[in-house]
């Protein structure tokens, strides 16, 4: 909450804020479950979650193993991962695209 407020009173807008710790939920609260057949059943935000951790492995790989990669390549990795980000941070994202 005293976050928010010293938004409020330095006019800096949230969406200027660069992440660079993502808390992950413990497992309780995201379980993954075994159905009929030996089938395992998993939380969305799992799903969410294994998607951002392989977009932002995938962007660190651009950054790391290649010196030649595109620009244009690397934005739109970035871009990537802040879609995902944002729809697991706020899930009403991809329902309004």
């Amino acid at each position: 909450m005293e976050l928010a407020k010293h938004f409020i009173r330095t006019n800096i807008e949230p969406y200027w804020m660069v992440l660079c710790l993502l808390s992950v939920p413990p497992s309780e609260l995201r379980p993954i479950i075994q159905i009929f057949g030996g089938k395992l059943m998993s939380s969305d935000i799992n799903e969410v979650y294994g998607r951002v951790i392989y977009m932002n492995n995938t962007l660190i790989d651009l950054f790391t193993t290649t010196r030649s990669t595109l620009g244009e390549l690397v934005m739109c990795q970035e871009k990537l991962v802040q879609v995902i980000l944002g729809t697991l941070l706020d899930n009403a994202i991809l329902n309004n695209q």
